[in-house]
């Protein structure tokens, strides 16, 4: 994991994106520690994973992990997140919306 996110960290540095690791407190409780750090850090713009590790699909189209789903519902509004599986967005949750504009716009 720590490789992975090395390789990422050297990604972003060659593409121009400012970028650091940030170690969670909690690790009884992943989820509550994302939010957490995004409180503390002020974090505007995340991405993270979609996906556990059994359901991991080229053809996702919705959220599967229960952190990232934890994380989309209780971090801050003033925080973008963008929910990645294998490369792929599955999800976004735009700042400052207070509700779901993927669900709202399967409804339409």
């Amino acid at each position: 994991m720590r490789n992975i996110l090395n390789d990422y960290l050297i990604i972003c540095r060659r593409m121009g994106v400012e970028a650091e690791k940030l170690h969670i407190i909690d690790k009884d409780c992943i989820e509550k520690g994302i939010v957490e750090l995004i409180c503390k850090h002020n974090i505007k713009k995340l991405v993270m994973g979609a996906a556990s590790d059994k359901y991991h699909s080229r053809r996702m189209t919705d959220l599967r992990s229960r952190k990232a789903i934890y994380v989309r519902e209780n971090a801050p509004a003033y925080c973008h997140i963008q929910f990645i599986c294998n490369g792929y967005l599955i999800h976004t949750r735009y700042k400052g919306c207070s509700f779901d504009l993927n669900t709202m716009l399967n409804i339409y």
